[in-house]
């Protein structure tokens, strides 16, 4: 009976170790993700701003359609790039971590 545990404890935690592993490995990409996430909304921002002064639009359901589409279209450019990242820190891939830091000017904060 007790070996039985034993072996199943084994199994256990056999199967869960390369999970945590990985979610270790991915969280080394999470800084540079929500830095580049946080950039690209900052400029979504300052531009969406200036074409909205730029038009004059004043009426707010206008504005929160023209804000809602560039949210998405920021979204959807970076979100692929950002989780193929993630995977590969994920499968220990550092070497993309440091081209994308990099690319994107990143520098990771002590």
């Amino acid at each position: 009976k007790r070996r039985d545990k034993v072996s199943t404890v084994e199994n256990i935690i056999s199967e869960e170790v390369p999970i945590i592993e990985a979610t270790m490995k991915r969280l080394d990409a999470e800084p540079l993700v929500k830095d580049v996430f946080t950039n690209a909304d900052s400029l979504r921002i300052k531009e969406l701003q200036k074409a909205l002064q730029m038009l004059g639009e004043t009426d707010e359901e206008r504005i929160r359609i023209i804000d809602d589409l560039t949210k998405a279209v920021v979204e959807s450019i970076v979100s692929t790039p950002m989780n193929n990242l993630r995977k590969a820190s994920e499968q220990g891939n550092p070497d993309l971590l440091d081209i994308a830091s990099k690319l994107f000017v990143y520098k990771k904060k002590e």
